[in-house]
């Protein structure tokens, strides 16, 4: 539950700060919140690997700033803990009224609903956890350190190293 949620803010935090998605995989309304329906059903077949997951895509400064931000803003909360802060928030409201109505089990959050809400400076002023001038000064510093292996896909070991340094 927990990863479902930081692709969740990662892709929020993305979209209001860089203006594109972090990913292109779908996030749907579920009871629990925010999931992103692909990886959850590879991780009921139980086919999960390097290969099928949003994470090991080659990711750029800017994706790999974001993802550091999102995992030292919001790591420290279970899944539990982030599913309730979603359940707050306008792009999970949406889809999860959109749910309802039709009668199914999840429903797409768009990801213009996502930007849009991550993008409110109302949202930002009500935000306890994130301070959107932090995230603005740190992403830009981050967009302009060089990358933890030019032309390598990313790596734990090798994101880890990279946010030390950025830091």
């Amino acid at each position: 539950m927990k990863l479902h949620k930081l692709l969740y803010y990662c892709q929020g935090i993305h979209l209001a700060h860089v203006g594109e998605p972090a990913f292109p995989e779908t996030i749907s309304a579920w009871d629990m919140g925010p999931v992103v329906g692909s990886l959850w059903k590879a991780e009921a077949d139980g086919t999960t690997t390097p290969a099928t997951t949003p994470a090991t895509a080659e990711l750029d400064n800017a994706t790999l700033g974001t993802i550091s931000y999102v995992i030292s803003t919001y790591g420290n909360l279970s899944g539990a803990d982030l599913s309730k802060l979603t359940h707050q928030e306008t792009p999970w409201i949406r889809g999860d009224e959109e749910r309802r109505r039709r009668g199914e089990p999840s429903a797409k959050i768009r990801t213009e609903w996502i930007g849009d809400y991550f993008s409110n400076p109302a949202r930002d002023e009500d935000e306890a956890v994130v301070d959107a001038d932090m995230i603005r000064k740190w992403l830009s510093e981050v967009a302009a350190s060089p990358e933890p292996r030019p032309g390598e896909p990313a790596t734990r070991e090798s994101l880890a190293a990279w946010a030390q340094r950025a830091a």
